[in-house]
């Protein structure tokens, strides 16, 4: 058997594994850029007990506010809360949800609160500094259908009757503080 010299490799033949390497490069970093953008969603046992709060709540307003350490403008979302689930939330207080402003458009897996009127049941946690935030981001808020306790969003298969059964459950944990 002849030993095959590099000179030969350098036809058709050579350029093969380059565009191997390249198509296998070209994949990974598709499948880890499509991953980093999607969410791990929850069971619904997990993040019902895993939420410290949840309560359904009418969108009362939307204000802009920039954010000095975050370069992209943000919408403060004024909730007036008409239940709460679970938790110690006070009813009398509005609740205030920060979510990225995106001027309107659909982005994936990016929480965007239902418009000014609206209705949704709110799966929540106390995040840094004593904020809440929507547990597990967009599937933290079921949006309801207009006028009905239709649970839409990442809910559209559960009802709030379910969401009741599931606090009371032996899987579920106590909110803090209680």
């Amino acid at each position: 058997m002849t030993p095959v010299s590099w000179g030969r490799l350098s036809g058709a033949a050579g350029k093969f594994p380059a565009a191997v390497w390249a198509l296998i490069g070209l994949f990974a970093i598709c499948s880890s850029a499509r991953s980093a953008a999607m969410i791990v969603t929850l069971p619904f046992p997990d993040l019902v007990s895993g939420s410290d709060a949840i309560v359904i709540a009418r969108v009362s307003d939307k204000v802009p506010v920039q954010d000095a350490t975050n370069a992209r403008q943000q919408i403060k979302n004024v909730l007036t809360v008409e239940c709460v689930l679970k938790g110690n939330l006070q009813a009398s207080r509005p609740l205030e949800l920060m979510t990225v402003d995106t001027k309107g458009k659909w982005m994936e897996d990016v929480l965007a609160l239902p418009a000014i009127g609206s209705r949704a049941v709110l799966f929540l946690s106390m995040g840094s500094g004593g904020r809440l935030r929507a547990v597990n981001g967009i599937q933290g808020v079921w949006p309801l259908k207009d006028g009905t306790d239709k649970t839409l969003g990442m809910g559209f298969a559960y009802s709030i009757a379910q969401i009741k059964k599931e606090i009371k459950s032996p899987s579920g944990r106590p909110p803090k503080g209680s």
